[in-house]
């Protein structure tokens, strides 16, 4: 049985910085790390539905809270990931250790000082009210730019029509977040940009709206990446998790000037970037014309954090987002 009494989602729309927060929270020896359990490609064998949501009374709610229930008490087991481009031993390494996720949640099994555990899941980002109001979660929202977002998707070469799938498929997501446009899954978008920026507009609308109304704390990724020190100390206190001075070394080493800016060969993700050029980096991946479609797309829920050419529509306090006087 797990002692861990602070349970912390760390969530928003994929691509938004959700592993790096995770695992900087989650660098005291006290804190256990779980890896997206609520994904149907990573997570609990159970889940197969992307996005999925709930809230008390729907009929899928009693499966979401055997697969909390799990989390809570260390007994869940993951599914391994094993993709055809990795090398044989990596594979054959992972059949017999098993993958990122079975790993961290063997090292959390065996932690003897756990009193904190921090759940990173993107995917399951619209569990976030329900977390909260059911079952004590405090949780984290991160939010990027609907550009940067985009850019980076287009960069690794996902689908994005599989996100809207998920969700479109989820009768009572739309009754309770989109009863003001129910065909909005019918919409057809014509690119992989499009798609995008729709994903982007569609999850943090529905994610916005469960962060305001249960209290989670939303950071920007463009807070993060500028003010990366003063982010996480404001994050720790938020959470009630103890800020050191390792900690804040340990922070500045892996966002300091000079670092790179791509991931390195390979990697989907990689922790020591440059971080305050990130942003600007994005942006220019993408033509004037596609920033400006991308903003007629989210313009409804993305000025709220920002303007369409990248700057803040928002004010720093004490390291967390929030939305200037109109």
């Amino acid at each position: 049985m797990s002692r861990v009494q602070n349970w912390i989602l760390v969530t928003g729309t994929p691509r938004s910085g959700t592993t790096f927060v995770g695992k900087v929270l989650s660098l005291p020896l006290e804190v256990d790390y779980i890896h997206e359990p609520f994904s149907p490609r990573c997570g609990i064998p159970d889940v197969d539905v992307r996005y999925v949501y709930t809230r008390a009374g729907l009929p899928n709610e009693p499966r979401v809270r055997e697969w909390v229930r799990l989390i809570k008490t260390y007994q869940l087991e993951l599914r391994t990931v094993i993709r055809p481009t990795e090398t044989l031993v990596r594979r054959l390494g992972k059949r017999v250790l098993g993958g990122r996720g079975e790993n961290y949640l063997r090292l959390a099994r065996l932690n003897p000082f756990h009193r904190a555990a921090v759940v990173k899941d993107p995917i399951g980002c619209l569990l976030t009210g329900y977390l909260m109001r059911e079952h004590g979660f405090r949780a984290v929202v991160l939010i990027r730019h609907p550009a940067a977002f985009v850019a980076s998707v287009l960069r690794l070469g996902w689908d994005p029509k599989f996100d809207l799938a998920g969700m479109g498929q989820q009768q009572a997501l739309i009754e309770d977040h989109f009863a003001n446009e129910p065909d909005v899954f019918a919409r057809a978008p014509t690119s992989r940009l499009e798609a995008a920026a729709a994903v982007w507009r569609l999850l943090n609308k529905a994610l916005l709206a469960q962060a305001e109304e249960s209290g989670a704390v939303v950071v920007r990724h463009e807070d993060l990446s500028r003010a990366p020190v003063a982010t996480f100390r404001a994050l720790y206190n938020q959470l009630g998790l103890i800020w050191t001075d390792r900690l804040e070394r340990r922070t500045l080493a892996l966002t300091r000037p000079g670092n790179r800016i791509e991931p390195r060969k390979g990697h989907v993700q990689d922790f020591e970037r440059d971080s305050a050029r990130l942003l600007e980096h994005r942006l220019g991946q993408l033509s004037a014309d596609d920033r400006v479609r991308i903003w007629e797309i989210t313009r409804d829920v993305a000025e709220r954090f920002y303007t369409e050419a990248g700057k803040d529509n928002t004010v720093a306090r004490d390291g967390l987002a929030v939305e200037r006087s109109v």
